[in-house]
């Protein structure tokens, strides 16, 4: 080939101008139009989850409303609570342990000469929430509620037969002298006195004097005296 056709087909080459591109599109339109597929499964993806939130999801309500924790589980397909070990499978232990003894040794022996005297129809419960002794007037949770919760008392007697609260005992050591826990005492001794339960304190001792509290379930017991609620010969070993 000459030299003279080649630079004739060289200007032909340079007189083919390119086609211009749609800049008058925007960016999203000129994706869509090239892309259709693209553009396909965003409005599928869109379809879905209109669906999942208009449709699916109330209609799955609906179903779990009147069933119970378990069957919701089951019905979901998730797994459940495995009651021999007390946690779902592959769930990391709590890192917790049992605690031997709920009460300290004065406690416990305060707490089996106490049942020791009393009759039988008086029963002992041990470490009460004030929260379970005590009503909140409407409104003043906010203000009382975690302080009650958070105090307790050592020792609750109530009624055998009833379940009624008769009154309490707590066993103070050398840690109530600090003056946190004086403050904290001052609160417990003026909730008793509001809720007109009698609250006995004992300081830890060899030999505890119960006729204070056989007096005072005297009294509760239609003003019998102390003298007339004799122990039982055998309450404790």
């Amino acid at each position: 080939m000459s030299r003279s056709e080649i630079s004739a087909i060289r200007k032909q080459l340079e007189g083919v101008t390119e086609p211009s591109s749609p800049s008058h599109l925007s960016p999203e339109a000129s994706l869509v139009g090239s892309h259709p597929i693209i553009f396909s499964i965003l409005f599928a993806i869109a379809v879905c989850v209109f669906y999942d939130l208009v449709v699916s999801r109330p209609r799955m309500k609906k179903k779990l409303r009147g069933l119970s924790y378990r069957e919701q589980q089951e019905f979901l397909g998730k797994e459940t609570f495995d009651a021999r070990d007390g946690r779902l499978p592959g769930e990391r232990p709590l890192p917790f342990f049992k605690k031997r003894y709920i009460n300290t040794k004065a406690e416990h022996r305060f707490y089996r000469e106490l049942t020791a005297i009393l009759p039988h129809h008086f029963d002992v419960a041990v470490k009460v929430r004030l929260l379970d002794l005590v009503k909140i007037r409407d409104g003043n949770w906010d203000t009382y509620g975690a302080s009650l919760s958070w105090k307790h008392v050592d020792f609750v007697v109530f009624d055998h037969q009833t379940g009624e609260t008769k009154l309490a005992l707590e066993l103070d050591d050398a840690t109530h002298k600090a003056p946190e826990r004086q403050n904290r005492d001052h609160f417990v001794n003026k909730t008793f006195q509001q809720i007109g339960v009698p609250l006995h304190r004992f300081y830890v001792s060899e030999v505890y004097d119960f006729s204070p509290v056989l007096a005072a379930l005297g009294v509760i017991m239609n003003g019998a005296p102390a003298d007339d609620i004799s122990p039982p010969e055998h309450r404790m070993t």
